[in-house]
């Protein structure tokens, strides 16, 4: 079986495109490609990152925003966040 990384996956996925070179810039790569890594994360979308305007390009926000968007400990699919909806997550900002 081929192991996958969150980084992988979002290399892969040209929607990611913009927040794959967040990640970069915001040297979280070890994060997101850890095999091991059991994490949730909420990616924006390159739609979203251009709706949010020119903050997306200062890397201290980049990073605080990312963080935001991970949640340790956890890999949630699909229907678990459809089931969730409402509920407050810990993410390692919070941390």
């Amino acid at each position: 079986m081929q192991c996958t990384t969150l980084l992988s996956v979002i290399r892969s996925t040209p929607a990611l495109s913009r927040v794959s070179a967040a990640i970069d810039a915001a040297s979280f790569t070890l994060i997101f490609n850890d095999p091991n890594a059991r994490l949730t994360f909420f990616a924006p979308s390159n739609d979203a990152i251009a709706a949010a305007g020119a903050w997306w390009n200062d890397i201290s926000l980049v990073s605080r925003s990312l963080f935001g968007s991970i949640v340790p400990g956890v890999a949630i699919n699909s229907t678990q966040a459809v089931a969730a909806n409402g509920t407050v997550l810990s993410t390692v900002k919070d941390m």
